[in-house]
């Protein structure tokens, strides 16, 4: 190949020239430029939903969206709750945004399903044997944001209001893809 520096001389401008050609070459390909997936990742536990059914921003899981886009949506989530209370989730997006969404995890009842949502929607998943038990939930879906950019963020607090915490914990993900 021309243009690549021998082997191994200079490692970083290797990479760096690979970067750039994976880049045109995907652009070239698509016929629109290269753009890295958005993320968020969880990188402390918490904070904990204790006694309250109203739903709030987590902080560590919110991305950046642009208006005019549409985005696939993945997020992985690992959270405890305790039964008698569940863990209720939902979005918030910019005002024009809509989102098609689903969950596969435990729903209220113990079972797994995968309800199709919509961004209004919130979803409960359930606590299965106390407060500290962990487990795994997927998300997923598609947004498209109108004219007004902004951010999603993922929103929790407790089904039933209940004093036992409800906890999602690191190292839940959120991830944005370009479509």
């Amino acid at each position: 190949m021309t243009g690549l520096p021998a082997y191994p001389a200079d490692w970083a401008t290797l990479f760096t020239t690979l970067d750039r050609r994976v880049r045109e070459a995907y652009t070239a390909a698509t016929r629109r430029p290269f753009v890295p997936p958005l993320h968020a990742r969880k990188v402390n536990d918490g904070p904990p939903a204790n006694a309250t059914i109203t739903l709030t921003d987590d902080p560590d899981l919110t991305v950046p969206v642009q208006a005019g886009t549409v985005y696939e949506l993945r997020c992985l989530l690992i959270y405890a709750a305790d039964p008698a209370a569940d863990l209720k989730v939902g979005w918030t997006a910019p005002a024009d945004a809509t989102l098609t969404w689903w969950r596969t995890g435990l729903n209220a009842a113990g079972a797994v399903d995968t309800p199709a949502l919509t961004l209004a929607d919130t979803v409960a998943l359930a606590g299965v044997t106390s407060a500290s038990t962990r487990q795994a939930a997927q998300l997923g879906g598609i947004l498209t944001v109108g004219t007004t950019g902004g951010h999603l963020a993922l929103r929790t607090a407790q089904q039933t209001s209940h004093a036992s915490d409800a906890t999602v914990y690191a190292p839940s993900l959120l991830i944005l893809e370009r479509l």
